[in-house]
């Protein structure tokens, strides 16, 4: 996984030039996993924007085709 993300985060930094990336992994109930499964969080910042956790169920819905237009320019910069 640890090589997987590597290039995933160099993607992001080519495609969106971040001041950083915050990346973490959550596990068990209290990490909002209620199904047994492994992934890496990425979230790009910038200086000068606010920051705060909240878990997914209480971000606002990504339409599909907003989702395949940020994998695209991610997958474009590699």
């Amino acid at each position: 996984m640890s090589s997987i993300l590597h290039r995933i985060l160099t993607c992001i930094e080519r495609a969106y030039s971040p001041d950083g990336l915050h990346t973490w992994i959550s596990t068990g109930d209290l990490g909002s996993q209620h199904r047994p499964h492994a992934h890496i969080n990425v979230v790009p910042r910038r200086v000068g924007e606010d920051y705060t956790f909240e878990a997914s169920f209480g971000l606002a819905f990504v339409p599909i085709d907003d989702r395949q237009r940020i994998a695209d320019e991610i997958r474009g910069a590699e």
